[in-house]
């Protein structure tokens, strides 16, 4: 839906509240993390160098029922976390940063975002109280009621646009499917027992496969033999 409308990998779009969109494919938590650290993170401190970089499974296990609690039931989480070394003021830094990405209707909606990101940069002895401080902080959250209507609104709205173009794009198919059997003369078919399709000359009124996986065709509708199954002819 976005290609068609001229949108981009790395361009915006801009919602109804005024919000901004940065278009961008899936990223895991773990991936996300490291490409938050080396982009955006970088612009606070220079030399920044990645010391660490690992899959949390236990942040997505505790950020699951928020996100449910939140209306989507059926969000699906994955977290990781970035450790880093910078400088600052020429004062080197060290911080931590765990991130939360999220696809509220994983299988309906390519919609994904970043459910949660918090973290700390602090002096040399002081990162476990800025890790504490940052736990303490992110553990307070609580997403506003009016935001949370808006989004399930926006959100449905989407799903009403996709669901149109998927259904236009599927009529667009058939026409394009039966257009080029009746100018090739051939036929599509599909395999009752492994749902396979196979396009084929449409020389016969009946087709079969052998279990060897030999197609034959005849207009009698009788079985070549024991070990032949009738394909079933799409229209």
């Amino acid at each position: 839906m976005m290609v068609y409308a001229g949108l981009r990998e790395g361009m915006y779009y801009r919602l109804g509240d005024g919000s901004q969109l940065l278009i961008k494919s899936y990223l895991k938590g773990q991936q996300a993390a490291q490409v938050y650290a080396q982009t955006f993170l970088a612009k606070e401190c220079t030399g920044l160098q990645v010391t660490s970089n690992d899959a949390r499974p236990d942040l997505a296990q505790t950020f699951g029922p928020k996100a449910r609690a939140e209306g989507m039931p059926n969000a699906q989480l994955t977290a990781g976390d970035a450790s880093v070394s910078c400088s600052m003021a020429g004062t080197t830094v060290h911080g931590k940063f765990m991130l939360a990405t999220e696809l509220p209707f994983p299988a309906q909606s390519g919609l994904w975002y970043v459910y949660r990101l918090y973290g700390y940069l602090a002096v040399p002895g002081r990162e476990r109280d800025a890790e504490r401080v940052a736990s303490q902080a992110v553990q307070s959250i609580r997403a506003n009621p009016q935001w949370l209507a808006q989004q399930r609104d926006q959100q449905e709205t989407s799903d009403v646009i996709m669901k149109g173009w998927e259904q236009r794009n599927q009529v667009y198919d058939e026409l394009s499917r039966r257009r080029e059997n009746a100018i090739l003369g051939t036929v599509d078919v599909v395999d009752p027992e492994t749902g396979r399709a196979y396009k084929i000359d449409n020389y016969s009124d009946y087709h079969w496969m052998s279990n060897s996986g030999a197609i034959a065709g005849n207009n009698s509708g009788d079985a070549p033999g024991l070990d032949w199954r009738q394909l079933i002819t799409l229209p």
